[in-house]
């Protein structure tokens, strides 16, 4: 049990022994995860703000953990502007119920600009459980590849661009050129996949089962 978020700059390498089978339970009030950029040094953490195109968080690897969370109104993984990095065989399960937040989200990727942004991450093997939001970005986030991930009893799956002014640096274009292939949603309160803004993002070969019912179950006839 951990009670402070973990701050992850570029290069670091953490990898558990499986889902399940590593388990780090957060009581803490921020995120679980939160990615940093060059200019960090221990205790004093830099901001999204602070980052460069030449320091920003890249070449992370985060595999093998089950995370559960007490906060219904903060991120799991808040990814600030990382690029190059490998997520995978990962449990993400919060302690949403279902009053909607804005801030709860399992993976929130962000960005400074569409050049200082996420991009060209892999997420592969990502269970995501009891969340408000499962994936969200309303940043120009670019060329993420999201596959074989499964969001359940969330109020949105997956939402990109929302929230988004069309006019700031970093919000004008949404997120682009992602994908999201062989995923799998279950008990989600509105929409599988979201799209407000960004384009050319590929959603594929994906299954629904009991999506937009805002909770209301299967109807059998």
């Amino acid at each position: 049990t951990i009670s402070q978020t973990l701050y992850i700059p570029s290069y670091a390498t953490l990898v558990g022994a499986g889902i399940d089978k590593t388990i780090i339970n957060f009581t803490g009030s921020g995120a679980i995860i939160q990615t940093v950029n060059d200019s960090s040094v221990s205790g004093n953490y830099s901001s999204l703000s602070s980052t460069t195109g030449i320091n920003q968080p890249r070449h992370i690897k985060i595999k093998g953990f089950t995370f559960n969370t007490t906060s219904s109104v903060k991120p799991g993984f808040q990814l600030d502007a990382v690029k190059l990095s490998i997520f995978e065989d990962i449990k993400l399960i919060g302690d949403w119920n279902s009053t909607y937040n804005l801030n709860s989200r399992a993976i929130s990727l962000n960005a400074l600009s569409n050049i200082v942004t996420c991009e060209n991450n892999l997420f592969n093997n990502i269970l995501i459980e009891k969340f408000s939001y499962g994936i969200f970005s309303k940043f120009d986030i670019a060329r993420n590849v999201f596959q074989d991930i499964s969001i359940a009893s969330t109020f949105k799956g997956i939402s990109l661009g929302e929230g988004s002014n069309g006019s700031s640096i970093g919000e004008q274009i949404g997120p682009c050129n992602n994908s999201f292939t062989s995923c799998y949603f279950n008990n989600i309160m509105q929409q599988a996949v979201y799209v407000e803004r960004g384009t050319d993002n590929l959603i594929d070969n994906c299954k629904l089962d009991n999506v937009g019912n805002d909770g209301g179950g299967h109807l059998y006839i």
